[in-house]
């Protein structure tokens, strides 16, 4: 290992071939980072003193031709990819040759010295091929065609000088030579303070540049095979006041599949399913379990990846589901209602149990467990450890899984019918876990020969029956007593219901009467809400108040009993 302080055309000129490695991620740098970095090079422009831009760490490969020299990035990509970006749109806009050799020329282009990841290629190359400082028509998700974009719209010729930027910007170039470890250092580094993601972490510990074959045969079919797919794994899930990517559910559920696996025969598996970093649980896999063979996990990730993509995703919750259970309801109880616990055993079951029936059979009863919880507002603590111990146990039928819920006691017992009753009453709800309730007990109850077609879970808006706003228009209750009663039931499931087109605001807020019917070209409940069947009844009330709500709650409880029963 080398370090020294040098310039870019030290580390990249026409003789040298600068590779970022194939498993890095792809460009990600935003308008803060290229805001900042054109800030930095005004500032190089007007002072000429050296500015220090980090560290790059590089390792010495064997030349490919016709360079002299061949290294790989191992750290620092963003800054030289939105170095050479930059001096490719002031070559652009000034007519002069400001990339001094190591990036394609105006007038004479060459292959760039620097070869980009595999995701950025073909748009990269389509940068440097630009004649004319114009904006370039790409997709959307490409960084690098958006940065290129920043800096023709940002960037004033006169406001820089290229000679000045290229002779004072300095690196410390710490060079590894080929018998050292770029992963070991890789780790523990980021870009300028841009994380580094969970699935990039996991990627670099399992592929090198000696494993590119099973990196072009395993990992980027399934993982970066084109944008719809990258956009696919990069979606994020609410869960509860965080985030987590489709990637990192996946890869959480897979390592409870690895860490339950009897063959490994796997001691602390809580502590590693709990580490609170799922690319060290990895690490500590390959490493202490599988004694350093990274195959297993890039087969498994190969083989699980796919089935997680064809089964699990917020997609399911913009389609109609199914009257009968299967994975169409599951996603909506688990995106809908953001229950993303029960991923890792429904991945455990769509892989160990070949019958489709038995299969719709257990999210049955999973779906049957969930929605009489939630409607009965009990705790959701828990969920992950019951749901890893069936994993364990080996639950692969509906029969044994319903004997193992009704095994849990405490705050994971399966809710009786009374208690489902008393929650449809009294729980308030959130919009959220009402319009999913809402919805899936519709789609559960709606008959066949249904006149109107079900909708999806969001093509439906939640509508409080009595508003929230009631003391506007309604009457007012004679006690303060009776108003505090009245405010209690306004957000439990007898006040609410789904309705296929949202109401105006000033009908919504209006008495029951003109809710009902609408107004001034307005449309009301019995119009916007036509063909739902958890609001039939209520629409033939001639007035609506806490006496009603109840008898709904009543109503719908009913179905619900019946409908999710264990």
């Amino acid at each position: 290992m080398e370090a020294n302080k040098v310039i870019p055309s030290s580390i990249i000129s026409p003789q040298l071939e600068l590779r970022i490695p194939f498993y890095q991620r792809s460009y990600v740098w935003g308008e803060a980072e290229w805001k900042r970095f054109l800030e930095d090079l005004r500032y190089i422009t007007v002072t000429k003193k050296p500015y220090f831009f980090g560290s790059v760490i590089t390792k010495k490969m064997r030349p490919n031709q016709p360079y002299l020299e061949s290294r790989v990035l191992v750290d620092g990509q963003q800054r030289m990819t939105t170095l050479l970006i930059f001096m490719k749109v002031l070559s652009l806009k000034t007519g002069r040759n400001c990339d001094y050799g190591f990036t394609e020329l105006n007038s004479q282009p060459k292959v760039s010295s620097l070869k980009v990841g595999q995701n950025d290629e073909e748009i990269y190359k389509s940068v440097m091929a630009m004649k004319e400082p114009k904006e370039i028509e790409s997709n959307c998700n490409s960084r690098i065609a958006q940065a290129y974009n920043y800096f023709i719209e940002n960037v004033v010729p006169e406001q820089y000088d290229d000679y000045a930027i290229l002779q004072n910007i300095t690196f410390v170039n710490i060079d590894l030579n080929e018998n050292e470890d770029e992963q070991q250092v890789f780790d523990t580094l980021n870009s300028l303070g841009v994380k580094l993601t969970t699935a990039e972490l996991v990627k670099n510990q399992l592929f090198t540049e000696t494993n590119k074959i099973e990196y072009d045969a395993k990992w980027r079919p399934v993982f970066e095979k084109d944008s719809d797919t990258i956009a696919y794994w990069n979606t994020e899930i609410e869960y509860d006041k965080n985030g987590r990517t489709m990637m990192d559910i996946f890869l959480d559920a897979y390592l409870h599949q690895l860490v339950y696996n009897p063959e490994y025969n796997i001691a602390d598996k809580e502590r590693l399913l709990r580490d609170g970093s799922l690319a060290g649980s990895y690490r500590e896999i390959v490493k202490d379990v599988l004694g350093g063979d990274k195959s297993i996990i890039i087969n498994g990730l190969y083989e699980q990846g796919k089935l997680f993509m064809d089964s699990f995703g917020k997609k399911y919750c913009d389609s109609p589901v199914p009257k009968y259970s299967g994975i169409e309801r599951l996603n909506n109880v688990i995106f809908g209602l953001r229950c993303t616990t029960i991923i890792p055993y429904a991945l455990y079951v769509l892989r160990n149990v070949d019958s489709k029936d038995e299969v719709n059979k257990i999210f049955g009863v999973i779906e049957s467990y969930m929605m009489r919880r939630i409607i009965a507002g009990d705790d959701t603590r828990g969920y992950g450890k019951m749901y890893s111990s069936f994993i364990a146990s080996q639950i692969l039928d509906a029969e044994s899984l319903k004997a193992k819920m009704y095994e849990q006691s405490g705050t994971l017992s399966i809710p009786s019918d009374e208690e489902v009753r008393y929650g449809a009453h009294n729980k308030k709800r959130l919009d959220r876990t009402a319009r999913g309730i809402l919805y899936l007990l519709e789609s559960g109850v709606r008959p066949n020969n249904s006149a109107l077609d079900l909708r999806s879970l969001n093509a439906y808006s939640l509508e409080h029956l009595m508003p929230k706003k009631w003391s506007q228009k309604w009457e007012h209750p004679e006690t303060d007593e009776l108003i505090d009663v009245r405010n209690s039931k306004i957000y439990t499931l007898g006040n609410l219901a789904i309705i296929p087109l949202g109401l105006n605001t000033s009908i919504s807020n209006e008495i029951w009467s003109v809710k009902k019917e609408g107004r001034n070209g307005n449309p009301g409940l019995v119009e916007c809400a036509q063909g739902v069947i958890t609001l039939k009844d209520a629409l033939n009330e001639e007035v609506w108040n806490e006496e009603k709500i109840d008898e709904r709650a009543n109503e719908l409880a009913d179905m619900a009993v019946e409908l999710w029963k264990l």
